[in-house]
Protein backbone atom coordinates (compact mmCIF):
# COMPACT_ATOMS: atom_id res chain seq x y z
CA UNK A 1 0.00 0.00 0.00
CA UNK A 2 1.35 3.53 -0.62
CA UNK A 3 1.48 6.61 1.15
CA UNK A 4 -1.85 7.34 2.98
CA UNK A 5 -3.49 10.09 4.83
CA UNK A 6 -3.27 8.97 9.23
CA UNK A 7 -5.72 10.70 11.35
CA UNK A 8 -4.89 13.93 12.38
CA UNK A 9 -4.24 15.38 9.04
CA UNK A 10 -7.23 17.66 7.56
CA UNK A 11 -9.73 16.73 5.46
CA UNK A 12 -11.33 19.89 3.72
CA UNK A 13 -15.18 19.64 2.06
CA UNK A 14 -16.31 21.43 -0.76
CA UNK A 15 -20.48 22.08 0.16
CA UNK A 16 -21.88 22.25 3.55
CA UNK A 17 -25.18 19.88 2.82
CA UNK A 18 -26.52 17.29 4.78
CA UNK A 19 -24.33 14.75 3.05
CA UNK A 20 -21.41 17.06 3.96
CA UNK A 21 -22.78 16.67 7.79
CA UNK A 22 -22.72 13.10 7.67
CA UNK A 23 -19.46 12.66 5.89
CA UNK A 24 -17.80 15.15 8.41
CA UNK A 25 -19.18 12.89 11.23
CA UNK A 26 -17.73 9.93 10.16
CA UNK A 27 -14.27 11.72 9.28
CA UNK A 28 -14.28 12.97 12.93
CA UNK A 29 -14.86 9.23 14.16
CA UNK A 30 -11.89 8.33 11.44
CA UNK A 31 -9.58 10.86 13.94
CA UNK A 32 -9.59 13.43 10.91
CA UNK A 33 -9.96 17.06 11.13
CA UNK A 34 -12.70 18.95 9.27
CA UNK A 35 -12.57 22.05 7.30
CA UNK A 36 -16.02 23.03 5.45
CA UNK A 37 -16.17 25.67 2.41
CA UNK A 38 -20.07 26.94 2.74
CA UNK A 39 -21.46 30.41 1.92
CA UNK A 40 -24.05 29.59 4.66
CA UNK A 41 -22.87 29.86 8.17
CA UNK A 42 -25.74 27.57 9.36
CA UNK A 43 -25.34 25.02 6.69
CA UNK A 44 -25.91 21.68 8.16
CA UNK A 45 -22.10 19.82 8.36
CA UNK A 46 -21.45 23.87 10.29
CA UNK A 47 -22.06 21.91 13.39
CA UNK A 48 -19.42 19.42 12.70
CA UNK A 49 -16.81 20.82 11.26
CA UNK A 50 -13.50 22.15 13.15
CA UNK A 51 -13.87 25.22 10.93
CA UNK A 52 -15.97 26.30 8.47
CA UNK A 53 -14.64 28.55 5.62
CA UNK A 54 -17.83 30.99 4.72
CA UNK A 55 -17.47 32.22 1.15
CA UNK A 56 -19.35 31.06 -2.49
CA UNK A 57 -17.95 27.56 -3.32
CA UNK A 58 -18.27 28.40 -6.65
CA UNK A 59 -15.21 30.94 -5.81
CA UNK A 60 -11.96 29.04 -7.34
CA UNK A 61 -9.96 30.92 -5.25
CA UNK A 62 -12.07 29.88 -2.28
CA UNK A 63 -11.47 26.57 -3.19
CA UNK A 64 -7.98 27.00 -3.62
CA UNK A 65 -7.21 28.47 0.20
CA UNK A 66 -9.30 25.34 1.31
CA UNK A 67 -7.16 22.96 -0.07
CA UNK A 68 -3.74 25.17 1.01
CA UNK A 69 -5.10 24.70 4.96
CA UNK A 70 -5.82 20.76 4.17
CA UNK A 71 -4.18 17.78 3.04
CA UNK A 72 -6.98 16.40 0.69
CA UNK A 73 -10.19 17.74 -0.87
CA UNK A 74 -13.49 16.45 -1.08
CA UNK A 75 -16.88 17.83 -2.59
CA UNK A 76 -19.89 16.99 -2.22
CA UNK A 77 -22.18 18.86 -4.60
CA UNK A 78 -22.21 18.54 -8.28
CA UNK A 79 -22.37 22.36 -9.69
CA UNK A 80 -18.44 23.28 -9.81
CA UNK A 81 -17.40 24.63 -12.40
CA UNK A 82 -14.86 21.58 -14.18
CA UNK A 83 -12.42 23.80 -16.24
CA UNK A 84 -11.70 24.98 -13.01
CA UNK A 85 -11.36 22.27 -10.67
CA UNK A 86 -9.12 20.88 -13.80
CA UNK A 87 -6.71 23.45 -13.16
CA UNK A 88 -6.51 22.85 -9.25
CA UNK A 89 -5.90 19.33 -9.31
CA UNK A 90 -2.56 20.47 -10.37
CA UNK A 91 -1.74 22.48 -6.88
CA UNK A 92 -4.41 20.94 -4.34
CA UNK A 93 -4.51 17.37 -3.34
CA UNK A 94 -8.31 16.75 -5.59
CA UNK A 95 -8.68 12.83 -5.91
CA UNK A 96 -12.46 13.17 -7.28
CA UNK A 97 -11.78 13.43 -11.06
CA UNK A 98 -12.97 16.69 -12.47
CA UNK A 99 -13.66 14.67 -15.72
CA UNK A 100 -16.37 12.65 -13.74
CA UNK A 101 -18.07 15.40 -12.83
CA UNK A 102 -18.10 17.03 -16.29
CA UNK A 103 -20.74 14.00 -17.11
CA UNK A 104 -22.88 14.97 -14.28
CA UNK A 105 -23.36 18.13 -16.31
CA UNK A 106 -23.19 17.14 -19.52
CA UNK A 107 -25.11 14.26 -20.53
CA UNK A 108 -23.61 14.53 -24.24
CA UNK A 109 -20.39 14.07 -22.70
CA UNK A 110 -21.88 11.00 -20.13
CA UNK A 111 -23.13 9.27 -23.08
CA UNK A 112 -20.71 9.09 -25.34
CA UNK A 113 -18.46 7.97 -22.33
CA UNK A 114 -20.76 5.09 -21.92
CA UNK A 115 -20.56 4.03 -25.24
CA UNK A 116 -16.59 3.87 -24.96
CA UNK A 117 -17.35 1.37 -22.08
CA UNK A 118 -19.44 -0.55 -24.17
CA UNK A 119 -22.54 -0.34 -21.91
CA UNK A 120 -26.35 -0.20 -23.19
CA UNK A 121 -27.75 3.14 -23.09
CA UNK A 122 -31.11 4.63 -24.44
CA UNK A 123 -31.25 5.38 -28.25
CA UNK A 124 -30.53 8.74 -28.57
CA UNK A 125 -29.76 11.98 -31.29
CA UNK A 126 -27.90 14.97 -30.80
CA UNK A 127 -30.13 18.05 -31.29
CA UNK A 128 -28.71 21.43 -32.36
CA UNK A 129 -31.32 22.77 -34.37
CA UNK A 130 -35.07 22.12 -35.10
CA UNK A 131 -34.75 20.39 -38.39
CA UNK A 132 -32.41 17.80 -36.64
CA UNK A 133 -35.41 16.74 -34.90
CA UNK A 134 -37.34 16.27 -37.80
CA UNK A 135 -34.15 14.21 -39.30
CA UNK A 136 -33.69 12.01 -36.47
CA UNK A 137 -37.46 11.88 -34.98
CA UNK A 138 -38.39 8.77 -37.62
CA UNK A 139 -35.41 6.83 -35.89
CA UNK A 140 -36.00 7.55 -32.45
CA UNK A 141 -39.34 7.22 -32.54
CA UNK A 142 -42.89 8.41 -30.34
CA UNK A 143 -42.79 8.44 -27.61
CA UNK A 144 -39.75 9.85 -26.76
CA UNK A 145 -38.14 12.81 -24.70
CA UNK A 146 -36.26 15.47 -25.53
CA UNK A 147 -33.55 17.41 -23.00
CA UNK A 148 -31.73 20.46 -22.55
CA UNK A 149 -27.98 18.55 -22.33
CA UNK A 150 -26.73 20.92 -19.29
CA UNK A 151 -29.94 21.50 -17.29
CA UNK A 152 -32.96 19.88 -16.18
CA UNK A 153 -35.42 20.73 -18.63
CA UNK A 154 -37.19 18.20 -20.85
CA UNK A 155 -40.70 17.80 -22.63
CA UNK A 156 -42.01 14.42 -23.94
CA UNK A 157 -43.27 14.34 -27.56
CA UNK A 158 -45.87 12.25 -28.21
CA UNK A 159 -46.57 12.86 -31.79
CA UNK A 160 -45.79 15.57 -34.82
CA UNK A 161 -48.50 17.45 -32.69
CA UNK A 162 -46.12 17.92 -29.84
CA UNK A 163 -43.48 19.57 -32.24
CA UNK A 164 -44.21 22.88 -31.49
CA UNK A 165 -43.27 22.33 -27.43
CA UNK A 166 -39.72 21.80 -28.56
CA UNK A 167 -38.94 25.35 -30.00
CA UNK A 168 -37.61 26.95 -26.69
CA UNK A 169 -35.58 24.27 -25.35
CA UNK A 170 -33.51 24.09 -28.61
CA UNK A 171 -33.28 27.86 -28.49
CA UNK A 172 -31.75 27.22 -25.11
CA UNK A 173 -28.60 24.98 -26.31
CA UNK A 174 -28.02 21.67 -27.51
CA UNK A 175 -30.58 18.82 -26.42
CA UNK A 176 -30.75 15.05 -26.55
CA UNK A 177 -33.90 13.57 -28.12
CA UNK A 178 -34.04 10.13 -26.30
CA UNK A 179 -36.23 6.99 -26.68
CA UNK A 180 -38.59 5.96 -24.05
CA UNK A 181 -38.10 2.76 -22.83
CA UNK A 182 -40.14 0.99 -20.77
CA UNK A 183 -38.65 0.26 -17.20
CA UNK A 184 -39.28 -3.05 -15.29
CA UNK A 185 -36.71 -1.65 -12.27
CA UNK A 186 -34.63 1.06 -10.79
CA UNK A 187 -31.45 0.01 -10.03
CA UNK A 188 -28.17 1.57 -8.49
CA UNK A 189 -24.60 0.31 -7.85
CA UNK A 190 -22.41 2.47 -5.75
CA UNK A 191 -18.41 2.04 -6.40
CA UNK A 192 -15.54 2.97 -4.45
CA UNK A 193 -11.86 3.23 -5.83
CA UNK A 194 -8.84 4.05 -4.16
CA UNK A 195 -5.13 5.40 -5.14
CA UNK A 196 -4.09 2.02 -5.08
CA UNK A 197 -6.95 1.14 -8.14
CA UNK A 198 -8.61 -1.19 -5.33
CA UNK A 199 -12.47 -1.23 -5.92
CA UNK A 200 -15.13 -1.83 -4.15
CA UNK A 201 -19.06 -2.53 -4.86
CA UNK A 202 -21.90 -2.29 -2.44
CA UNK A 203 -24.87 -4.23 -3.08
CA UNK A 204 -27.27 -3.88 -5.93
CA UNK A 205 -30.56 -2.43 -4.47
CA UNK A 206 -33.82 -1.41 -6.12
CA UNK A 207 -35.76 2.06 -5.95
CA UNK A 208 -39.42 3.27 -6.20
CA UNK A 209 -40.81 6.18 -7.36
CA UNK A 210 -43.62 8.40 -7.18
CA UNK A 211 -44.10 11.70 -9.15
CA UNK A 212 -40.44 11.76 -9.77
CA UNK A 213 -39.35 11.41 -6.47
CA UNK A 214 -37.80 8.76 -4.64
CA UNK A 215 -39.75 6.89 -2.01
CA UNK A 216 -38.13 3.66 -1.02
CA UNK A 217 -35.01 1.79 -1.50
CA UNK A 218 -34.99 -1.94 -0.94
CA UNK A 219 -31.90 -3.39 0.10
CA UNK A 220 -33.02 -7.20 1.10
CA UNK A 221 -30.24 -10.08 0.10
CA UNK A 222 -32.03 -12.27 -2.28
CA UNK A 223 -34.23 -9.80 -3.47
CA UNK A 224 -33.17 -8.98 -6.80
CA UNK A 225 -31.90 -11.91 -9.16
CA UNK A 226 -28.39 -13.05 -8.48
CA UNK A 227 -27.71 -13.42 -11.94
CA UNK A 228 -28.83 -9.83 -12.59
CA UNK A 229 -26.90 -8.24 -9.31
CA UNK A 230 -23.49 -9.99 -11.12
CA UNK A 231 -24.36 -8.20 -14.42
CA UNK A 232 -24.67 -4.64 -12.54
CA UNK A 233 -21.58 -5.35 -10.85
CA UNK A 234 -19.63 -6.34 -14.03
CA UNK A 235 -21.11 -3.37 -15.40
CA UNK A 236 -19.79 -0.78 -12.42
CA UNK A 237 -16.36 -2.40 -12.41
CA UNK A 238 -15.80 -1.55 -16.52
CA UNK A 239 -17.17 2.04 -15.75
CA UNK A 240 -14.88 2.16 -12.38
CA UNK A 241 -12.10 0.97 -14.41
CA UNK A 242 -12.18 3.65 -17.25
CA UNK A 243 -12.62 6.91 -14.93
CA UNK A 244 -9.39 8.38 -13.48
CA UNK A 245 -11.47 8.69 -9.86
CA UNK A 246 -10.95 8.31 -6.26
CA UNK A 247 -13.81 8.22 -4.52
CA UNK A 248 -17.15 7.39 -4.18
CA UNK A 249 -19.56 6.92 -7.43
CA UNK A 250 -22.75 5.87 -7.84
CA UNK A 251 -24.62 4.45 -10.75
CA UNK A 252 -27.99 4.39 -11.96
CA UNK A 253 -29.44 1.54 -14.10
CA UNK A 254 -32.71 0.29 -14.93
CA UNK A 255 -33.96 -3.10 -16.54
CA UNK A 256 -36.23 -3.70 -19.13
CA UNK A 257 -39.25 -6.44 -19.26
CA UNK A 258 -36.85 -7.54 -22.34
CA UNK A 259 -34.44 -8.10 -19.50
CA UNK A 260 -32.10 -5.66 -20.81
CA UNK A 261 -29.80 -2.94 -18.53
CA UNK A 262 -29.31 0.43 -19.36
CA UNK A 263 -27.01 2.87 -17.59
CA UNK A 264 -28.91 5.82 -16.80
CA UNK A 265 -26.33 8.43 -14.81
CA UNK A 266 -23.26 8.08 -12.98
CA UNK A 267 -23.29 10.53 -10.13
CA UNK A 268 -19.79 11.37 -8.70
CA UNK A 269 -20.73 12.40 -5.57
CA UNK A 270 -22.24 11.06 -2.42
CA UNK A 271 -25.31 10.19 -3.40
CA UNK A 272 -28.77 9.99 -1.52
CA UNK A 273 -29.57 6.81 -2.83
CA UNK A 274 -26.62 5.35 -0.97
CA UNK A 275 -28.00 6.28 2.39
CA UNK A 276 -29.02 2.35 3.30
CA UNK A 277 -25.63 1.87 3.59
CA UNK A 278 -25.74 3.26 7.39
CA UNK A 279 -27.59 0.00 8.27
CA UNK A 280 -27.69 -2.42 5.91
CA UNK A 281 -23.68 -2.64 5.41
CA UNK A 282 -20.20 -3.23 7.34
CA UNK A 283 -19.20 -0.10 6.08
CA UNK A 284 -21.32 2.92 4.90
CA UNK A 285 -20.58 5.13 1.93
CA UNK A 286 -18.77 7.91 3.92
CA UNK A 287 -16.49 6.00 5.12
CA UNK A 288 -15.63 4.08 1.45
CA UNK A 289 -15.56 7.40 0.54
CA UNK A 290 -12.58 8.66 3.11
CA UNK A 291 -10.88 5.21 2.69
CA UNK A 292 -10.74 5.58 -0.91
CA UNK A 293 -9.34 9.41 -1.12
CA UNK A 294 -6.94 8.80 1.68
CA UNK A 295 -5.50 5.40 0.16
CA UNK A 296 -7.00 3.41 2.80
CA UNK A 297 -7.11 -0.29 1.84
CA UNK A 298 -10.91 -1.17 0.73
CA UNK A 299 -12.79 -4.22 2.10
CA UNK A 300 -13.69 -6.48 -0.32
CA UNK A 301 -17.02 -6.16 -2.08
CA UNK A 302 -19.64 -5.73 0.13
CA UNK A 303 -22.91 -7.70 1.24
CA UNK A 304 -26.04 -6.95 2.83
CA UNK A 305 -25.26 -7.59 6.30
CA UNK A 306 -28.94 -6.45 7.93
CA UNK A 307 -32.41 -6.35 5.65
CA UNK A 308 -33.32 -3.11 5.55
CA UNK A 309 -35.99 -1.02 3.18
CA UNK A 310 -35.16 3.00 3.72
CA UNK A 311 -38.00 5.46 3.14
CA UNK A 312 -36.72 8.75 1.99
CA UNK A 313 -38.10 11.72 3.82
CA UNK A 314 -38.81 15.52 2.17
CA UNK A 315 -39.58 17.82 4.56
CA UNK A 316 -43.63 18.52 4.05
CA UNK A 317 -43.54 14.99 5.87
CA UNK A 318 -41.04 15.68 8.51
CA UNK A 319 -43.56 16.94 11.11
CA UNK A 320 -45.48 13.54 10.41
CA UNK A 321 -42.71 11.46 10.84
CA UNK A 322 -40.84 13.10 14.29
CA UNK A 323 -44.86 12.25 15.60
CA UNK A 324 -43.61 8.33 14.47
CA UNK A 325 -41.05 7.85 16.80
CA UNK A 326 -43.14 6.57 19.50
CA UNK A 327 -45.23 4.54 17.70
CA UNK A 328 -42.74 2.75 15.05
CA UNK A 329 -40.01 1.06 17.94
CA UNK A 330 -38.44 -0.70 15.15
CA UNK A 331 -38.08 1.83 12.57
CA UNK A 332 -34.70 3.98 12.94
CA UNK A 333 -34.93 7.54 12.24
CA UNK A 334 -32.24 9.95 10.84
CA UNK A 335 -33.11 13.87 10.29
CA UNK A 336 -29.96 15.79 8.97
CA UNK A 337 -32.05 18.55 6.93
CA UNK A 338 -34.80 19.80 9.39
CA UNK A 339 -34.12 23.64 8.00
CA UNK A 340 -35.20 22.94 4.43
CA UNK A 341 -37.44 25.79 3.07
CA UNK A 342 -38.38 23.60 -0.26
CA UNK A 343 -41.28 21.03 0.97
CA UNK A 344 -40.00 18.36 -1.71
CA UNK A 345 -36.57 18.98 -0.22
CA UNK A 346 -34.87 15.30 1.10
CA UNK A 347 -34.64 16.19 4.98
CA UNK A 348 -33.96 12.28 6.53
CA UNK A 349 -35.13 9.04 5.84
CA UNK A 350 -36.37 5.71 8.18
CA UNK A 351 -34.38 2.74 8.19
CA UNK A 352 -37.11 -0.19 8.49
CA UNK A 353 -35.29 -3.41 9.45
CA UNK A 354 -37.22 -6.03 7.75
CA UNK A 355 -37.63 -9.57 8.38
CA UNK A 356 -40.68 -9.77 5.29
CA UNK A 357 -40.05 -6.82 2.70
CA UNK A 358 -43.70 -7.72 1.24
CA UNK A 359 -45.55 -7.04 4.70
CA UNK A 360 -43.13 -4.44 5.77
CA UNK A 361 -43.78 -2.12 2.29
CA UNK A 362 -47.49 -2.70 2.31
CA UNK A 363 -47.24 -0.60 6.05
CA UNK A 364 -45.54 1.65 4.84
CA UNK A 365 -47.58 2.65 1.90
CA UNK A 366 -50.81 2.40 3.73
CA UNK A 367 -49.22 4.91 6.19
CA UNK A 368 -47.61 7.12 3.72
CA UNK A 369 -51.14 7.44 1.62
Amino acid sequence: MGDYLRPGTSIGIIGGNSISLMLSIQAKMMGFNVYVLDSDANCPASVVADELIQDDYHDISAVERLGRMCDVVTYTVGDLDVEALSLLEKRIYLPQSADLLAFMQDKLLLKAFLEECGVNVVPYATIVQMTDIEEKIDGIGYPCKLEATRSNKEIYLTGPSDMFKTIDIVKEGTCILEATIGKVRNLSLTVAQNEEGQITTFPVVEHFYSDNRLVQTVAVEGYLDKELTEEVKRIGRIIASKINNRGVVTIDLFLTEAGIIFVDKIIPIIDVKAIYTKDACAIDVFEAHLRSICNWPLLKDLNISTDVIIYHIIARELSFMQRQIQHQPEWKFYFYNKDATLLSANVGHISVITEDVDDDLTKLNLLMK
